[in-house]
C-alpha cells in the first residue's frame, strides 16, 4: 500500500506567494493512505486553521477571504517498508 507524508500549510496571500514565501505551518506532518477519509482530513485542516486564529490571535475574517489566502498541501510518498 502506498503511504504519503503529508504537511499542510496556509498561505495568507497567495498572490504574492513564491517558493520562498513564509506559510505557517498548521500541524507536523501526518500520513495518510488511499483508505484514508478526505471528510477526517478537511474536518482536521479546519480545526488546525481554528486553532491558527486562536493561538496567534488572529482576526476571523483571514479565513473568509476566499481569493486570497490558501491552504498549501505539499506530500511525498514514503519508501515501501515490505
Amino acid at each position: 500500500m502506498k503511504v504519503f507524508l503529508l504537511e499542510i500549510g496556509f498561505i495568507p496571500n497567495i498572490t504574492l506567494w513564491d517558493i520562498d514565501a513564509p506559510q505557517m505551518l498548521l500541524s507536523k506532518p501526518i500520513l495518510i493512505n488511499k483508505n484514508s477519509s478526505s471528510t477526517t482530513i478537511n474536518k482536521f485542516i479546519w480545526e488546525r486553521l481554528d486553532n491558527m486564529v486562536d493561538t496567534y490571535y488572529l482576526d476571523d475574517t483571514i479565513l473568509q477571504k476566499e481569493y486570497e489566502c490558501g491552504v498549501l498541501l505539499t506530500y511525498c510518498k514514503l519508501k515501501s517498508m515490505y
